[in-house]
């Protein structure tokens, strides 16, 4: 195989397929969603970046329901998609707390 790398082939295929399972593995649904929590209070956002628009803000204590996790963290926790009355939105795991333990949320309601 003159000016071929077979080596630099095989690792730029077992890349692809890292990147691939990781896409797989980041759009399942997280077990036990939907769930009920609470918010600490905070703002509710369209899209789940600090960027994207303010819906609301809630109290803290307001019931949500959990729906999915966004695929989207910052500082440690993950951005999750809710239902707040009958309306949906982002709010950041970290001004959150869940019916049960769940990763990327900041604590299991008391």
């Amino acid at each position: 195989m003159t000016g071929r790398q077979p080596g630099r082939f095989l690792m730029i295929v077992a890349l692809a397929g890292l990147i691939v399972a990781g896409q797989a593995w980041a759009q399942q649904p997280a077990a036990g969603l939907p769930m009920r929590g609470k918010s600490l209070g905070g703002v509710v956002r369209a899209a789940p970046a600090m960027a994207s628009a303010r819906l609301t803000a809630l109290n803290e204590g307001s019931d949500i329901e959990i729906l999915e996790n966004a695929g989207t963290s910052m500082n440690g926790y993950d951005w999750f998609r809710i239902r707040y009355g009958e309306k949906i939105g982002y709010q950041w795991g970290g001004i959150m707390c869940s019916k049960a333990p769940l990763a990327g949320i900041y604590q299991t309601c008391p």
